[in-house]
């Protein structure tokens, strides 16, 4: 009796740890999936504001930079991406930085900040400097 209690807690073991494999494979694969957003040719222009979170201030869509990604929100979304058009990844929200969505959630955040002290920045300068190299920000 004993013997066979041994083989059927071997074998549950067994199941638990195959079934585990087959369930990480799967949320492996769903992470790796890209998604293209173009927002076309780079800005003329970002902003930088408080807590170190750039902005696009000239499209529709919410784009941000910070901490070497770039990071947008699409239809309730968060995705990231290194390079300015993509490819991105969806994030969970909870892993979005809080910094980034402090400036999302303030009403109107791009009239705010252009008002209230956002700092104009030419993209084209910001892209040259040394600080911001070892990534590609444009997707070239």
């Amino acid at each position: 009796m004993k013997r066979m209690i041994d083989k059927i807690f071997k074998l549950s073991v067994f199941l638990v740890m195959f079934y585990m494999f087959i369930a990480c494979g799967q949320a492996d694969a769903a992470v790796s999936v890209g998604f293209n957003f173009n927002f076309g040719a780079p800005p003329q222009e970002i902003i930088l504001v408080p807590g170190n979170v750039y902005y696009v201030p000239d499209r529709d869509a919410d784009v941000f930079f910070y901490n070497e990604y770039w990071w947008t929100i699409r239809n309730n979304h968060w995705y990231k991406s290194r390079n300015y058009n993509g490819s991105w990844m969806m994030i969970d929200p909870n892993f979005v930085p809080s910094s980034v969505t402090k400036v999302y959630w303030v009403p109107n955040y791009k009239k705010y900040y252009q008002k209230k002290g956002g700092r104009h920045v030419s993209y084209e300068k910001w892209n040259n400097q040394s600080k911001h190299r070892g990534f590609n920000k444009e997707g070239k």
